[in-house]
């Protein structure tokens, strides 16, 4: 299953925001286990660049963490200020245990592997 989500980034970890009925909040509660990739692409197809990560995801409960993570999102969207709090909102965060970074300028479909 693959879904948009807007997130925010402290090094290598990914953090995004759900709802805790939505089917994303269900999956990860079955399998954390997760993959999303982050590129920009334009017209020419030779130049794309981008990362597709592996990793573990959790449900971030501790409220001083809580606080940094919301910092982070502050910066990126400063609209959430504005946002209403919402209880059936969760934040996940995604430890990575994979990447693989792309670089089609080098050669289309090429791609360097990390392990974390």
């Amino acid at each position: 299953m693959a879904h948009t989500v807007g997130f925010a980034s402290a090094g290598s970890v990914v953090y995004f925001g759900t709802g805790n009925t939505t089917r994303k909040f269900h999956n990860i509660e079955k399998n954390p286990n997760v993959a999303f990739t982050v590129d920009e692409d334009g017209s020419d197809v030779m130049n794309i660049t981008g990362i597709q990560m592996e990793g573990k995801a959790s449900f971030v409960t501790d409220e001083a963490e809580l606080g940094q993570i919301f910092q982070l999102m502050l910066e990126k969207f400063p609209f959430m200020a504005e946002l209403p709090k919402n209880p059936d909102n969760v934040i996940i965060k995604v430890e990575p245990t994979k990447a693989f970074f792309i670089d089609c300028a080098v050669e289309f479909g090429f791609r360097y592997e990390v392990d974390f």
